[in-house]
């Protein structure tokens, strides 16, 4: 985004960030319900690319946003970036991802090695046959590592999963986010 380049925050209801929600994770098999972000609210951000962010409810939010500009301030964030479009359509961040555990079904439990070349934006082979096309990569203590797309693979007699990285923790390191 260029420094000249202003957002502009709008916000969204509640309904209309659940339904958004739904089906940008919907493959992720996710128990999304009304009252899980019942003291949040919702903005989305327009600019070359749109990004939805989440802020505690407050009553002064849009009255905040109305005085920056005001003044001539523009915000390049406000809250947590939690959902960004691309090609039209919303996916979660790497943020969103830390919620995203508690709610969803399509998970893949891996250990430290394999976590480590996740990280990296490496796939990795498991040892397991996994039902699901695409789910959230987790460590031991459920916490968010990675989204992936995992491919059933056969050797020999044994089914494997190859699990491909599609957004990671190591993202923001690599790219910068």
């Amino acid at each position: 985004m260029s420094p000249k380049e202003r957002l502009t925050f709008e916000e969204l209801s509640d309904k209309e960030f659940i339904s958004t929600l739904r089906e940008s994770v919907n493959q992720y098999n996710c128990e999304i319900t009304e009252n899980i972000f019942a003291d949040k609210c919702f903005f989305i951000a327009h600019s070359e690319f749109d990004q939805i962010f989440m802020i505690l409810h407050n009553n002064m939010n849009k009255e905040i946003l109305k005085n920056f500009s005001k003044i001539n301030l523009s915000p390049y964030s406000i809250g947590i970036p939690i959902l960004r479009q691309y090609k039209g359509k919303f996916f979660p961040t790497v943020s969103m991802g830390n919620l995203l555990v508690k709610f969803c079904k399509n998970k893949v439990s891996l250990d430290d090695p394999e976590i480590e070349k996740l990280t990296y934006n490496k796939s990795v082979i498991i040892d397991k046959k996994i039902e699901f096309n695409y789910g959230i990569a987790i460590d031991r203590n459920n916490d968010f590592i990675s989204y992936v797309k995992l491919v059933a693979k056969k050797n020999r007699n044994k089914f494997l999963t190859e699990v491909i990285p599609t957004l990671d923790i190591g993202w923001y390191l690599r790219e910068g986010g």
